[in-house]
C-alpha cells in the first residue's frame, strides 16, 4: 500500500473568494469531518465560507416566519454565529444588496426581497441556497490550517454549489481532482471498523 496518498502534496491552488476547501479525510469535527466549504470572503484580515454538503433535516418555512411552505432547503454553514440566516443565489439583479462571488454566484442581500419573491414564486430551490452560521477564520487562521494539512482548495462549478447539498459532494469533488484524492474519498469514515 502506498501510504504517501496520506502526505498532501499542496495542489497549489490559493484560497480566494469563490473557491472551495476540502477537508481531509481523517479530521474527526462535527462541522468539518468531510466538508466542502465555499469561500465568500478572504482577505489579510481573515476568511468566510459556507459548508455546502450538510443539510439540515428541515426547510426554510419550518425555520423563518412568514415564508410559505416550499422546498427551499437549509444547510449548516458552520459554527460560528449558527442563530442567524445566510444565502448564496444567482439572482444578484433581483436581491438588493447582494454581493457577487463568481459570475453568476452572488452572496447575500435584502432578505425581505427573498421573502417577497418567494411568495410570489419568483425564486426556485435551485437558484438560492440558506445556510444557518458560517465558518470563519482569523487573520492567517487559514493559511496555517492549510499549511498543516487540513484543507485542499480546489474549485467548482456555480451549478453544483446551488444544487448539492449531500455528503457525497465531498466525493464527487474528490474523485474528480485524480487518483491520489480518489484513494481518500474511498478512506473509511472509521479505519479501525475495517
Amino acid at each position: 500500500m502506498n501510504l504517501d496518498i496520506f502526505n498532501i502534496t499542496h495542489n497549489h491552488v490559493e484560497p480566494a473568494v469563490g473557491k472551495v476547501l476540502l477537508s481531509v479525510p481523517f479530521i474527526n469535527d462535527t462541522y468539518f469531518s468531510r466538508s466542502v466549504i465555499l469561500l465568500t470572503l478572504h482577505d489579510s484580515e481573515g476568511s468566510v465560507g459556507y459548508i455546502l454538503n450538510k443539510r439540515i433535516p428541515m426547510f426554510l418555512h419550518e425555520l423563518v416566519d412568514d415564508i410559505p411552505r416550499s422546498k427551499f432547503t437549509v444547510c449548516i454553514g458552520g459554527p460560528v454565529a449558527n442563530d442567524t440566516l445566510q444565502m448564496l443565489h444567482s439572482l444578484g439583479h433581483m436581491i438588493p444588496d447582494s454581493i457577487q462571488i463568481k459570475p453568476g454566484l452572488f452572496w447575500g442581500g435584502n432578505f425581505d426581497a427573498v421573502r417577497s419573491l418567494i411568495k410570489k414564486q419568483l425564486i426556485h430551490p435551485h437558484e438560492i441556497r440558506f445556510f444557518m452560521g458560517y465558518s470563519g477564520w482569523g487573520k492567517l487562521q487559514l493559511h496555517d490550517e492549510i499549511q498543516a494539512n487540513s484543507w485542499v482548495v480546489t474549485d467548482i462549478g456555480v451549478d453544483t454549489i446551488l444544487t448539492h447539498s449531500e455528503e457525497k459532494l465531498w466525493n464527487a469533488t474528490l474523485v474528480k481532482m485524480g487518483s491520489k484524492y480518489k484513494a481518500w474519498a474511498d478512506f473509511p469514515r472509521d479505519p479501525s471498523l475495517n
